[in-house]
């Protein structure tokens, strides 16, 4: 059983991702808030596949800007949140 990730485990992975372009901590970061984030969505979003793509785009998003972004780890349901939103006013 896999344990919760801490703050400072997901600042740890950021760091990497950010400064050292690192794949495997990007993969790994990818795994540990992927199934969470998709729940956390569905308070919002009703349709799975559509949840599924939002999480999707906040990942692929950081991965993108990593040179660009400063993200720490509270601001990864925020960053979700947003993208969110973003979804919500394209199909108005």
């Amino acid at each position: 059983m896999e344990r919760n990730p801490t703050k400072t485990d997901t600042d740890f992975l950021l760091r990497q991702i950010t400064t050292e372009d690192n794949k495997l901590s990007f993969q790994r970061l990818f795994q540990l808030y992927y199934p969470a984030l998709c729940i956390y969505t569905k308070r919002f979003i009703p349709d799975r596949e559509t949840r599924e793509d939002i999480v999707q785009e906040v990942f692929s998003s950081i991965w993108e800007n990593r040179k660009r972004i400063a993200i720490i780890s509270s601001q990864l349901p925020k960053t979700t949140v947003s993208t969110i939103c973003n979804a919500i006013m394209k199909n108005m």
